[in-house]
């Protein structure tokens, strides 16, 4: 089992209840960190959970709608801090639930829906390519 376990889903009762659910072993279990925060301050909210976590502290379940706190942990598997394994990210509806993993390079792997978040990376790309684009006009 993954030390980290990041729980997404349009419907939050369907998050809220398969994070109880996850957490129900023993874990520590954080329901939408996010709330009433400043986006800027959303990872902030659980990196001290998360650091306990790797340490030997029972895993963590976070439910989230925040793209700051999955993007933080991408950036922390880039950088080789946490590795794809230490973390699961659980996608789902009403149809069911799957794992997505990280990749290596930070960014959500294979049957992650386009159009979910943009990695923090490839944000400031696509910026940066707009503003070029409409100075260039």
């Amino acid at each position: 089992m993954s030390r980290i376990i990041i729980v997404l889903s349009e419907d939050t009762a369907l998050a809220e209840n398969h994070a109880i659910a996850l957490a129900a072993n023993g874990s520590a279990l954080v329901l939408y960190p996010e709330t009433r925060l400043h986006p800027k301050h959303h990872f902030a909210q659980v990196a001290p959970l998360l650091v306990a976590a790797l340490s030997g502290s029972p895993p963590v379940v976070i439910a989230t709608h925040s793209d700051c706190i999955v993007n933080a942990l991408g950036e922390l598997v880039e950088d080789g801090i946490i590795t794809p394994d230490d973390i699961e990210v659980l996608l789902g509806n009403a149809d069911g639930w799957r794992t997505i993993q990280f990749e290596a390079r930070g960014y959500l792997g294979e049957g992650w829906p386009v159009g979910w978040f943009i990695p923090g990376g490839l944000a400031k790309t696509l910026w940066d390519e707009a503003k070029e684009r409409v100075t260039a006009t």
